[in-house]
């Protein structure tokens, strides 16, 4: 595939396209609209089709089409898709094919296509395919995918609610077997199928009920890709429904994900009176459209939900703040939770005097009035109770747990202990389950609770709430298999966190996220807008995007949130640990250092405009390779601006200084790297420093071990 250069256009997304391109029983290919409608994908009967069998790959369609190919007719319907006019049924053209060894014109084609875009008016690509020609038999001419088809491919990067991907799943699935209805069931985590979403007169029930992971549906979920039944047949019904009047025969697709099951879809009625391998295949096709689109979609919801919450954790911790009464606090932060977070229903519990193994409601928010009656006193033998006690032990980590049950049905509450002084169990409902960062943050925020009740002077509970909060700024744990080493200063005193952050995880395609960047202003000034900025970035990179579009994403969050006066400067980097290849992008950052047995080099480029001060920004993106043994150095200007003591030029450390003291500790690993910086900085300032400082370091081993199966790409 030849890669654009446009960087946030179609060559990010060719992954979501490329299985649905190369499967299309028909021709198609993907056209990038920022290059001249060049072919990014295109499957071998598209080659056929239009360019006499050789590859169009990399060439505009203008190209791409024989002499008789209709490009007038062609160009405008594409200034219609780049104008945002999506085709209609009718909007198609006529394509003639240039047939090998004569220049007369061949089979005639109709061209449609379907524009892609990622928001309204932004049209970044098209996916075009070629209806079958005059010279082709009806009875054998492939069916053309229709609306649905189109719809669920567009919905695999487009931001679609889930109704609408359900909706375009079953008409997807009805079109592409050459079926009369169609009926997604989804599994809902009992032995019941929720089906969410059928074509017209359908008439199924709501849910349907399965035999566990002996049914079907499960087994085809699980691995079992697809399956024909017919009521004459003599096999057991895969579904319950199956035989019903419509679903004599019927086909059934399993959905799943990255070994998730996650239900399937059924099609009956066949027009051909049974459904054969085509039609299975076809179906088939589509469960994987369809599990790619409601996957995209599950992660673009958790991604926005986690972005909710950790905005309305900030916003909670500074309303916990300003608060002077226990009462208020508690109030506070229970109305938090339910208003600013999302959450269903928060309560509160401590100890109860008539009863000293039990508890009692000290306050609640968002819990209807049966509810809250129910749970107005607990039980010692209740699992509030138990975690009050320790009994059992503390959760690990994020200090929080699922209840074994809950009073609230179809809720499910998470428990978190209130440390001393404000001693008590934190309750949180929610009708869904919560990442487990929302965990850890649930568990800052009880300790936020206790500080807040604790403290009785302002500026004390200032500093105690945001160090309870930005605790979880902090990588939790080293990405494994790779070598990597920091060191955080704050300048201001008496405070864990500044303007500076850096951040290490690894994302859910394998590749090693690193970050590191600097909020405008120092200590608890720049802690809230410190918080938003990490938690935001781990939102969008925790799903392995790439830097440029991480970039991009941050920019206009931050500048929804905050005025022109807050802003920061970043640099982030995505590294695969399986190819060792990196692509970086940096916003007004220094630029990241490489370390190695050959010296110290700049990674190359101008930086792009720092985050949150114009939310029209682009942001660009470079790629290299990490040689084995070369370290990656990501640091703050507070390490090369380090004032000299006792200078009265306030000379600085500077670039120049920084790069020999990195190549006379080339050779160490990338923890000594990272405290080699400090020690410099330390001399140089003697221990007088005025600015927050970071430095953080990723080593690639001078000796690659065996390649894992964990990496992205791997497998």
């Amino acid at each position: 595939m030849v890669m654009a250069s446009s960087g946030a256009g179609a060559t990010e997304r060719t992954g979501a396209y490329r299985r649905l391109v190369d499967c299309l029983p028909f021709p198609a290919a993907l056209l990038d609209a920022a290059q001249d409608w060049r072919v990014v994908l295109a499957n071998d009967a598209f080659a056929r089709a239009v360019a006499a069998g050789t590859s169009p790959h990399g060439r505009s369609l203008r190209d791409v089409l024989p002499p008789h190919g209709g490009w007038p007719e062609v160009a405008e319907l594409l200034e219609d898709v780049r104008r945002g006019a999506r085709p209609s049924e009718g909007a198609t053209v006529v394509v003639e094919q240039a047939r090998s060894g004569f220049d007369g014109p061949g089979t005639r084609w109709t061209m449609e296509l379907q524009p892609l875009t990622d928001a309204p008016g932004t049209v970044w690509g098209a996916l075009a395919w070629l209806r079958g020609g005059e010279d082709m038999p009806a009875s054998d001419a492939e069916p053309p995918p229709g609306d649905g088809l189109r719809n669920l491919a567009a919905g695999l990067v487009a931001d679609r609610s889930v109704q609408e991907i359900h909706e375009d799943i079953v008409a997807a699935a009805a079109t592409a077997a050459r079926a009369e209805r169609a009926a997604l069931l989804l599994i809902d985590g009992s032995r019941r199928l929720s089906i969410v979403a059928s074509t017209p007169d359908a008439g199924l029930p709501a849910k349907v009920a399965t035999d566990g992971l002996s049914s079907p549906v499960w087994q085809a979920a699980l691995g079992r890709h697809r399956l024909a039944w017919s009521a004459h047949g003599g096999q057991p019904p895969p579904v319950p429904f199956a035989g019903d009047p419509g679903w004599e025969q019927l086909a059934l697709a399993g959905l799943g994900v990255r070994g998730r099951a996650l239900g399937a879809v059924v099609v009956g009625g066949p027009h051909r009176g049974a459904f054969d391998d085509v039609d299975l295949e076809h179906l088939e096709l589509s469960a994987v459209l369809a599990s790619a689109a409601l996957d995209s979609a599950g992660l673009r919801d958790q991604f926005g939900r986690l972005e909710t919450v950790m905005r309305a954790a900030v916003t909670i911790s500074a309303a916990l703040v300003e608060a002077t009464e226990p009462r208020v606090v508690r109030r506070r932060l229970l109305r938090g939770l339910v208003e600013d977070m999302g959450m269903a229903g928060a309560a509160l519990w401590c100890g109860d005097d008539s009863d000293p193994v039990g508890l009692k409601l000290e306050d609640a928010s968002g819990l209807p009035d049966d509810v809250r009656q129910l749970v107005v006193r607990l039980p010692a033998s209740s699992g509030a109770a138990r975690l009050l006690r320790g009994d059992p032990a503390e959760p690990p980590a994020g200090g929080a747990t699922a209840a074994a049950t809950s009073s609230w049905p179809e809720h499910e509450v998470r428990l978190v202990r209130v440390p001393e002084p404000a001693t008590g169990v934190l309750g949180v409902y929610t009708a869904g389950g919560l990442p487990a960062l929302v965990d850890d943050l649930l568990a800052t925020l009880a300790h936020a609770l206790a500080s807040a009740v604790h403290q009785t002077s302002l500026n004390r509970r200032v500093q105690t709430v945001v160090d309870s909060l930005v605790r979880q700024l902090r990588p939790h744990e080293r990405p494994a298999g790779v070598e990597v080493g920091y060191i955080y200063r704050s300048a201001a005193a008496g405070v864990d966190v500044g303007g500076d952050f850096f951040d290490l995880f690894t994302t859910a395609t394998g590749h090693i996220g690193m970050a590191c960047g600097d909020v405008s202003g120092k200590g608890v000034e720049a802690a809230s807008l410190t918080a938003m900025a990490v938690y935001t970035l781990r939102a969008y990179a925790l799903s392995g995007t790439p830097s440029q579009e991480v970039m991009t994403r941050l920019n206009a969050a931050v500048c929804e949130q905050t005025t022109i006066e807050r802003f920061l400067t970043l640099a982030y980097a995505r590294i695969d640990p399986v190819s060792w290849r990196v692509d970086v992008s940096v916003a007004g950052h220094p630029a990241p250092l490489l370390v190695g047995s050959q010296g110290v080099r700049a990674v190359d480029g101008t930086p792009d405009m720092p985050i949150g001060i114009d939310r029209a920004a682009g942001y660009s993106q470079r790629q290299f390779a990490l040689d084995p043994g070369c370290s990656l150095l990501l640091y703050t200007d507070g390490v090369t601006e380090a004032r000299r003591a006792g200078n009265p030029g306030d000379e600085q450390l500077g670039t120049g200084r920084l790069v020999g003291v990195l190549e006379r500790h080339r050779d160490l690993g990338a923890d000594a790297l990272a405290e080699a910086v400090w020690d410099a900085v330390q001399a140089w300032s003697e221990d007088g420093t005025t600015d927050d400082c970071a430095v953080v370091v990723l080593r690639r081993p001078a000796v690659d071990g065996p390649a894992g199966g964990s990496g992205p790409g791997s497998g």
